[in-house]
C-alpha cells in the first residue's frame, strides 16, 4: 500500500465550526458506552474526521489525547472502507478506564458498523 494513502492530512478533518454543524444538522448517530458517532453522508468522496473530547471526560489532558490519537489512527486504517462521510466522535465520560486495545476494538466495531 502507497504510503501517501495511509496520511491523515487536513483534508480528511472536519475543521471549522460550520463543518461540525453540517454534521449535528442532520446526523445518523451510533451510539456505544464510551463514545458516540455521529455520521452524515458529504458530496466530497472522502470521510472527514472530527473529535470532541472534554474535560467532563476525563480531567487529564494526557488521557483525552490518548483517546484522540487512537481514534485517528484508526480512522487513518479505515478511511478507504468509510466513503463519503463526514464522521464526528464524541468522548463520553469514562474513557479514561479504557486501555488503548479495548478501545481500539470497540471503535473497530463501530468503523464496520459504519462501513455496511
Amino acid at each position: 500500500m502507497s504510503l501517501l494513502k495511509e496520511i491523515y492530512s487536513r483534508e480528511y478533518r472536519l475543521t471549522k465550526p460550520q463543518e461540525f454543524q453540517f454534521v449535528f444538522q442532520k446526523a445518523r448517530k451510533i451510539p456505544s458506552r464510551d463514545h458516540t458517532i455521529l455520521v452524515r453522508e458529504n458530496d466530497l468522496g472522502y470521510p472527514r474526521l472530527g473529535l470532541i473530547v472534554s474535560k467532563k471526560c476525563s480531567k487529564l489532558a494526557v488521557e483525552r489525547n490518548r483517546f484522540k490519537r487512537v481514534v485517528r489512527e484508526r480512522f487513518r486504517r479505515e478511511k478507504d472502507r468509510i466513503g463519503g462521510y463526514d464522521v464526528l466522535v464524541i468522548a463520553r465520560p469514562g474513557l479514561a478506564k479504557k486501555d488503548n486495545t479495548r478501545l481500539d476494538s470497540a471503535l473497530e466495531r463501530l468503523w464496520t458498523t459504519l462501513a455496511t
